[in-house]
């Protein structure tokens, strides 16, 4: 893992901490944060800072805030978000983060656009009338960013009723499919916790969206006997053409 890797994660990141922070229960950003940071920092840097605020935050959405959810990374306590192999950020990233002054978006589907751009992604076009429909007791289970961005318009639609952390079952094995969807939680001021498998991990039953269709245990036998009936064809084809 280098700093490339590390780089779009902190970003987002931060930008779900000031998406927090505009919420105004605890001010980390701003003159008033600067001043007591300045009192406290002793040796430590700017890095150090953002991690301390990450590490905090990972708290409350570890699927938003702690690399050891967001990447996977194996044999860490849930009390340490970072472990010892993490390389943190590129020099002079906290610093410019913490000189950034422009408020994060209020909406929580602009929150997500923001983040995914802060990833370098461009999502494909999802037709959001192929959403099931979704009750409070509704368990969706979701395998594709484009889909998941629909589910959290619908979310953000139906504010109050729905629970995105509760009802939502996220499919992936890649560290910026986990980390939006924790924050897509942030963004909606969802009380519970995001949760993510890996494909083909344990999950529990719901409607699938942005799915491949599962495979039952007779597909394989029957591609091979229609992949048999059409060699036998063929040779008799062949036959007979000759």
């Amino acid at each position: 893992m280098d700093f490339e890797t590390t780089g779009p994660f902190y970003r987002a990141a931060h930008l779900g901490l000031r998406v927090l922070d505009g919420r105004g229960v605890r001010r980390r950003f701003g003159a008033e944060a600067d001043g007591r940071w300045q009192q406290f920092r002793g040796d430590m840097t700017d890095a150090d800072r953002l991690d301390l605020l990450i590490k905090d935050a990972a708290t409350i959405a570890p699927l938003a805030f702690a690399p050891r959810d967001v990447f996977a990374l194996p044999g860490l306590s849930t009390e340490d978000p970072f472990g010892t192999q993490w390389p943190g950020a590129r020099p002079g990233l906290g610093g410019a983060l913490f000189r950034e002054d422009a408020d994060a978006p209020a909406d929580a589907v602009a929150a997500f656009d923001a983040a995914v751009a802060l990833w370098g992604l461009r999502l494909d076009a999802f037709d959001a009338t192929a959403l099931p429909r979704i009750l409070p007791s509704t368990r969706l289970i979701v395998e594709d960013l484009a889909a998941l961005r629909a589910v959290v318009a619908h979310f953000v639609a139906h504010r109050g009723s729905l629970d995105l952390a509760d009802q939502v079952l996220l499919v992936a094995d890649r560290p910026v499919e986990r980390q939006l969807f924790g924050l897509a939680t942030v963004f909606l001021a969802t009380p519970g916790k995001a949760r993510a498998v890996a494909p083909g991990g344990r999950r529990r039953e719901g409607a699938r969206v942005g799915c491949r269709p599962p495979r039952r245990a007779g597909d394989f036998r029957r591609r091979i006997r229609r992949r048999t009936r059409e060699r036998r064809r063929a040779r008799r084809r062949a036959r007979v053409l000759s």
